[in-house]
């Protein structure tokens, strides 16, 4: 992935942005404390990073309330709005780990986003806006950030904050080891061969219409269904940037061909399947035919009866802020395309039926 711009488009295609105000709260700060505790002393997070309230264990609940507290800090998560009131946690791991900070129950438009050490404004090291809805909020402007990389030893600072100035009031926090999982790359597939990404990367391998100049995977066909074994990440250059893979497909005619694409991943994934623009400059004039998200290791399939032209995958992180570190671990993905290749199966059954063998 090259330009944030590009990228920031395509965020937009598959997540509303927050443009409206967050309706009332519901639930106005009440909340449970321990069994003999007293019930006026709330613990929820601190006012700054100095008065951080500690996450002594995982998996760790608390809920509380932003109302009341003042607007410290804010990260472009990557709505640029200029962030609600805040609270904040800090955590220090003693083993390196993976966890999974949650906002899926609070009550009103969230964000969150991690310092490690100390703040470090505009270089968070996760960050997540809008990542789902929940029972006490029906839209999906909730934060959630999974299996972000963690280090014994260090402290990281977790800040519950909201959308925009008017977004504030009473949310739940779950902080939660994250359960890894694996996609290993099966017999005969194929490795994407992409150098592994680092602070800075400039992606000359398959970045597609956000590389200059514009470079993608040609799907080989020695098998149907064909699968490509690929690596991500999220690194930082100014902004926060996410890897993201074009695999190009061209149906010759003068037959539609009904092609599935499935992926699976070790982290929360996004996947397009993009209509090219006409030539000789296919990334001017493209057009996004569909796209999903899915939650790491939960197989996500895209299909589409493909009139004759130029075609794209897209496979990247649903998030640019999801702390994938680019040299793993939990960066792999497998990706099936069944329908394109002209050829007889190898096998009875494709990889997304056998895999589990490899669990």
């Amino acid at each position: 992935m090259k330009y944030i711009v590009l990228a920031l488009l395509f965020v937009a295609s598959f997540a509303y942005a927050d443009n409206s105000l967050t309706p009332t709260n519901v639930f106005d700060g009440v909340k449970e404390t321990v069994p003999g505790e007293n019930p006026f002393n709330l613990r929820q997070g601190g006012e700054t990073i100095a008065l951080a309230t500690v996450i002594p264990g995982l998996p760790y609940t608390d809920a509380g309330t932003t109302s009341g507290y003042v607007d410290n800090y804010n990260e472009v998560c990557p709505y640029t709005a200029t962030g609600g009131r805040d609270v904040v946690y800090k955590f220090t791991p003693t083993v390196n780990m993976q966890i999974t900070i949650d906002l899926c129950d609070s009550y009103y438009d969230t964000k969150v986003y991690v310092y490690r050490n100390a703040h470090t404004p505009g270089s968070p090291w996760a960050c997540n806006d809008d990542a789902c809805s929940g029972p006490n909020y029906p839209y999906a402007y909730l934060s959630y950030l999974e299996c972000v990389q963690v280090y014994a030893g260090d402290t990281y600072y977790i800040v519950v904050d909201g959308y925009s100035s008017v977004d504030y009031g009473s949310y739940v926090l779950k902080v939660t080891p994250c359960v890894p999982c694996e996609t290993p790359c099966p017999t005969g597939g194929i490795a994407e061969g992409e150098p592994t990404c680092y602070p800075g990367y400039q992606d000359p391998f398959n970045g597609g219409c956000n590389s200059t100049p514009n470079v993608f995977s040609t799907v080989q066909c020695p098998s149907n269904p064909v699968v490509y074994c690929g690596e991500s990440g999220n690194w930082l250059d100014y902004y926060y940037y996410r890897d993201t893979d074009w695999y190009e497909i061209v149906i010759p005619g003068p037959d539609p061909k009904f092609v599935t694409a499935t992926v699976e991943a070790e982290f929360g994934v996004l996947m397009f399947l993009i209509a090219a623009g006409p030539e000789p400059t296919p990334c001017t004039g493209y057009s996004i035919l569909t796209n999903a998200t899915a939650n790491k290791c939960v197989p996500l399939s895209l299909s589409w009866n493909f009139n004759p032209g130029k075609y794209w995958i897209w496979v990247g992180p649903s998030s640019f802020y999801a702390g994938i570190p680019c040299s793993g671990p939990m960066n792999r993905y497998t990706l099936e395309i069944d329908g394109y290749c002209d050829v007889t199966a190898t096998e009875n059954s494709s990889w997304g039926n056998v895999k589990t063998l490899f669990r």
